[in-house]
């Protein structure tokens, strides 16, 4: 049984959207940034000795900016304003000084706050009071935790990461670019688009978390939807799957209990009762039963990722050409999709060759390895690596894998960068010589950010840690010396004389702002985006006014590559 943590949030009845005394918001103000200091001697937005830069409190239309060397730990601001509607929110984090268990600030209140643009910066923001977006807003914080959020009309973009407790309500959409978690009883009508790298957890004991039953979720190619219920729950919702594999599996399902902040795995049953539609053939992980209600239509299938969820877990049925439903496909298994073989023992004489469709996870010891069409994973150790054609894909998303020398004549090296930590992405340590082609081929390169993960211009990995000194032969299909690789919506340089001088390295070359260019920083040191792996993860968020602590984990996706 795996198991991960979470502190709910405990809220009591809805928030009051008034108060008995009103402050008006003053019509104009000397400067549309306002930085909080605090000198006013009170957490009011209300006081002018708060602020500076607008020429006192804040009025609607200013962007508002929160520096962490201004506040103290976990202090709690409250918006005493009613109505104020503010363009962005900047969060700064001075220094390397961060941390998931902390918040920087809290904004708090009983008046809602409307939100015209965005939510961006480094440090941990959570925001209280009701939240109305009173335009297209795009959250591209590190972290943000919201309460209450009316989508108005509007579309919410999560660049960054996001987690809710609260009720979303509202018409809109929500796009998801990062990591979001939703675990509140939710109203909101609209569709959730889960994009290629980005994943959203729903772990709680509302089956309401995805909104209206009338909501469509849509999973890109590369995206994950993890879901975990009460045991006997039913999604009502349209799902569309893009495509997947049984290495990078789009749909995670689990029925979960709950005792106290503790959330375990248990083998139940989920049912989704509205319309399956597939893209792609893509593949699903589940620890219970789950059943998809109505027939699919025919042109592709959906499989169980083999060895790592339970046999006969998964029915479906395929509409035939008259649209009944014929079960005799229900549950397919690809043939050539065997179960991985996980080996942890120590056999270094023993050589190792990999069919097509094959996957070895190695976190022991073994020998030659050599790839005709199959997948080498692991932590472990393998001798001489020589791969014609299939996958090595270092880790247990992402890993470390040591080997002997290297030797691709065709294939893929497949990179999942989570962090620049030693084991946040993937790595191919090698003690010998290293070759990405020759005259009978050349091998490519493939990659792919691990779960929420952005880099800062300028990080280095290292995928190829080459010793000694002598030199990378030959260079990855199309990717010459110091070529640009597009990932999503960032630019990396490849090198082959990077690291000490003979490791194969990519290098953020371009990490845009997280706004886009339309919005700018204003210059009181806010920085951009930094984003760390979520893997085990806990965030703690203490708040003053009388509310009970809020907190937020994000469990690791469990998976083998």
């Amino acid at each position: 049984m795996k198991k991960f943590f979470r502190c709910g949030a405990l809220f009591g009845s809805a928030i009051l959207l008034a108060l008995a005394l009103v402050i008006p918001v003053p019509a104009e103000a000397a400067s549309n940034t306002c930085v909080w200091t605090g000198g006013g001697g009170d957490t009011k937005f209300s006081t002018p000795a708060n602020w500076s830069g607008c020429g006192g409190a804040p009025v609607n239309g200013v962007d508002l900016v929160f520096d962490r060397t201004n506040l103290v730990s976990a202090v709690t601001v409250e918006n005493d304003v009613p109505g104020l509607s503010v363009g962005t929110i900047y969060s700064q984090q001075p220094g390397s000084d961060y941390s998931y268990y902390e918040a920087s600030f809290s904004i708090g209140g009983t008046n809602p706050l409307t939100i015209t643009k965005g939510l961006t910066g480094n440090a941990v923001i959570a925001i209280l009071t009701p939240v109305i977006l009173g335009g297209d807003v795009s959250i591209s914080s590190r972290w943000i935790s919201l309460g209450n959020v009316l989508l108005n009309g509007k579309d919410l973009t999560v660049d960054g990461s996001l987690g809710s407790d609260g009720i979303i309500s509202g018409q809109g959409n929500i796009i998801v670019n990062g990591g979001m978690y939703l675990g509140g009883n939710s109203t909101w009508t609209g569709n959730l688009t889960i994009k290629n790298g980005a994943g959203v957890d729903i772990s709680s004991n509302f089956s309401t978390a995805l909104g209206a039953a009338t909501n469509s979720v849509a999973v890109e190619s590369g995206g994950t939807l993890y879901i975990c219920t009460p045991n006997g729950a039913s999604i009502p919702q349209n799902l569309t799957l893009g495509g997947g594999d049984e290495l990078a599996w789009q749909l995670e399902i689990s029925s979960c209990s709950q005792k106290g902040s503790e959330i375990s795995e248990v083998e139940g049953s989920v049912s989704f009762t509205g319309q399956l539609t597939l893209t792609a053939d893509t593949w699903a992980y589940t620890t219970g039963s789950t059943t998809f209600t109505k027939p699919i239509k025919p042109g592709y299938s959906i499989y169980l990722v083999e060895g790592y969820a339970l046999p006969n877990s998964l029915h479906v049925s395929y509409a035939g050409a008259n649209g009944a439903a014929n079960s005799s496909n229900a549950s397919p298994t690809p043939s050539t999709s065997p179960a991985p073989m996980v080996v942890t023992d120590n056999q270094p004489s023993t050589d190792v060759e990999l069919a097509s469709g094959e996957v070895l996870v190695v976190d022991g010891v073994r020998g030659e390895v050599v790839i005709d069409g199959g997948t080498l994973k692991g932590t472990g150790k393998v001798g001489t690596v020589t791969m014609h054609a299939g996958a090595v894909a270092p880790g247990h998303s992402p890993g470390v894998l040591q080997t002997g020398a290297l030797n691709f004549e065709g294939g893929t090296y497949q990179v999942e960068l989570g962090g620049t930590a030693s084991g946040a992405y993937d790595q191919l340590k090698v003690v010998g010589t290293v070759s990405l082609a020759d005259e009978a081929g050349q091998a490519a390169l493939s990659v792919a950010h691990w779960l929420t993960f952005r880099p800062q211009t300028g990080d280095e990995f290292v995928i190829i840690d080459n010793d000694g000194e002598d030199a990378i032969n030959g260079t990855f299909k199309g990717l010459a010396e110091e070529a640009k690789l597009v990932v999503g919506d960032l630019t990396y340089e490849i090198s082959y004389v990077g690291g000490d001088g003979n490791d194969v390295t990519l290098t953020a070359a371009n990490v845009p702002a997280v706004l886009g260019s339309s919005v700018g920083a204003p210059t009181t040191g806010v920085g951009f985006v930094k984003t760390h792996p979520l893997q085990t993860l806990v965030v703690t968020l203490m708040v003053s006014a009388g509310l009970a602590a809020f907190g937020f984990g994000v469990r690791r996706r469990y998976g083998i590559g």
